[in-house]
C-alpha cells in the first residue's frame, strides 16, 4: 500500500501554492499558537508564528520565555537536526509542514518556508487510529443488563466521540440512538465518566485488525475539563502519526 493511500483522508495537501502562502500569512497575521517537533517527538517547542518574510523566504516563530535560543540552537546543532515539523492552529484549520531550522535574532527563531503544506479541516476532526501494539478500553453499563459492566476495544477516537470494536452477535445490540450511560475511558492516567450516544454501527471488513462491528458513538454533555483533555490527547497522538506523512 503507498504512503498516499494510507493518509488518513482528512489530511490533505494543499495543492495550490497561493493558498499555501495565504495560510502561512494568516498564522503569522494571528499569531497563530503552534507546536513544533523533531521527528524523534524528543523536541518539542509550543508558542506561536509571529511573522511570515516573503522577501526574505522566512517563517518566523516567536521565542518562548522559558526558552534560551542559543542553547535551543546549538542543542539542534548537536543532535544533527535541520528540519522540524510543525502543527499551526488557525480558525478554519490546523496546518501541517516541515521546515528548515536556520538560526535566531530579536524577531524569533528563523525557518524556511514549507514546500508542502497540509491542513486538517476545523469541521472534520481529526479521528485518531489506535496503533498497532496500543491498547485503549471503554468501559459502560451493558446495554442488556445494566447490573453489569462491557469493557470494549477502542478502535479510533476524536475529541466528539470514539469507535469501539463489539462482535458480530451483539451488532444488533449497538443501534444508532441508544444511549451509553457512566461510560469509562483513561487518558494519560485520568480515568473519565461520561455519557455518549450511538451514531453507527457498521461491518468491519474481514481480514484487518479489528472483527466484528466498528460501533461509532458521539460524546454527550461533557465537561469542559473532561473535553480538553481528550482534545489534548488526540492531538499529541495524531500529531506523532501524522508526522509519517509530511
Amino acid at each position: 500500500m503507498s504512503e498516499k493511500e494510507k493518509r488518513p483522508p482528512e489530511f490533505a495537501p494543499v495543492t495550490e501554492r497561493k493558498e499555501a502562502i495565504s495560510l502561512l500569512k494568516e498564522a503569522a497575521k494571528t499569531l497563530a499558537p503552534v507546536t513544533i517537533w523533531a521527528k524523534d517527538q524528543e523536541l518539542t517547542l509550543r508558542s506561536h508564528v509571529s511573522h511570515y518574510g516573503a522577501s526574505e523566504s522566512l517563517l518566523y516563530v516567536q521565542i518562548p520565555s522559558e526558552t534560551e535560543p542559543r542553547k535551543f540552537s546549538q542543542d539542534l546543532k548537536k543532535r544533527g537536526l535541520v528540519e522540524l515539523y510543525f502543527s499551526v492552529s488557525l480558525a478554519r484549520a490546523n496546518i501541517f509542514f516541515k521546515a528548515d531550522f536556520y538560526d535566531f535574532d530579536p524577531a524569533g527563531f528563523r525557518f524556511s518556508l514549507p514546500e508542502k503544506v497540509f491542513k486538517v479541516q476545523r469541521r472534520n476532526e481529526f479521528r485518531h487510529q489506535i496503533p498497532d501494539g496500543y491498547l485503549l478500553r471503554v468501559e459502560f453499563s451493558d446495554p442488556l443488563f445494566a447490573e453489569q459492566r462491557a469493557s470494549k476495544k477502542v478502535i479510533d477516537i476524536s475529541a466528539g466521540g470514539l469507535a469501539f470494536e463489539v462482535e458480530e452477535v451483539e451488532g444488533p445490540i449497538y443501534h444508532p440512538d441508544l444511549e451509553i450511560r457512566d461510560l469509562n475511558l483513561t487518558i494519560n492516567g485520568k480515568r473519565l465518566s461520561l455519557n455518549a450516544k450511538i451514531k453507527h454501527n457498521k461491518a468491519i471488513p474481514k481480514g484487518g485488525r479489528y472483527k466484528g462491528v466498528k460501533v461509532g458513538v458521539a460524546f454527550e454533555k461533557m465537561r469542559e475539563a473532561d473535553s480538553q483533555l481528550i482534545a489534548t490527547y488526540v492531538f499529541e497522538e495524531s500529531r506523532k502519526y501524522l508526522t509519517r506523512f509530511l
